[in-house]
């Protein structure tokens, strides 16, 4: 029932509601499920002033990566995807079995997910019979992630990148003999990063698996 009032008040993907009740079904009951994201604030503010009338449902803001030079260093840095099974194995952290929790996947996002993930908090509430928190009892704050720095050099990185862009394949390297700090570590072709945040359709994922170019 609050699923059908929330897609009278926003519009919901097509077969949003059936995905959701559906995963209800395995998640633990004490696992929030998202129902959409990516709301403006006119969406936000419509499903805030309903709230009273959609029991067990909260708006919770988040952050995604985003990678501003795109392709320009997507070899280096990655991309994170939805933490699969493989991923938990051997991996203790709860929120790896929320779900579309994201991992990184390869490269420095799959070396340095741990460090960049930071570590979860915790909240203990109590809730009425419909599921509404009527006070909070605990509360343990998250830890950030940590900061990875490295010694490319963005603006060269982005000038190689566009330099090989001009040849059907080819790579580059830029390092300092004397320290061994790489500078530059380009190759063509490659792929924007972005499409896999918050998840890559099929559809995308095979263009960019079958481009020839």
């Amino acid at each position: 029932e609050s699923l059908k009032k929330l897609s009278t008040l926003i519009k919901l993907p097509e077969g949003t509601i059936e995905n959701v009740l559906k995963l209800a079904k395995k998640s633990p009951v004490y696992t929030p499920i998202e129902v959409t994201d990516d709301l403006n604030w006119e969406e936000v503010a419509t499903v805030e002033v309903n709230i009273p009338d959609l029991p067990g449902m909260s708006i919770d803001a988040g952050e995604v990566r985003h990678y501003p030079f795109a392709d320009a260093a997507a070899h280096i840095i990655g991309y994170v995807g939805t933490a699969s099974k493989k991923d938990q194995e051997g991996d203790s952290d709860p929120l790896l079995t929320l779900p579309d929790f994201q991992v990184g996947k390869i490269a420095l996002e799959r070396t340095f997910d741990k460090e960049l993930r930071g570590t979860a908090g915790s909240s203990q509430v109590e809730v009425n019979v419909v599921g509404r928190e009527v006070r909070e009892l605990k509360n343990r704050q998250s830890l950030e992630g940590e900061r990875v720095i490295l010694s490319i050099d963005a603006e060269l990185q982005r000038f190689a990148q566009q330099r090989l862009a001009a040849e059907r394949s080819a790579s580059a390297v830029v390092m300092d003999v004397h320290t061994g700090e790489i500078y530059a570590l380009a190759s063509y072709p490659a792929f924007d990063p972005n499409y896999f945040t918050g998840g890559i359709s099929h559809e995308r994922y095979e263009e960019l698996r079958s481009d020839i170019t």
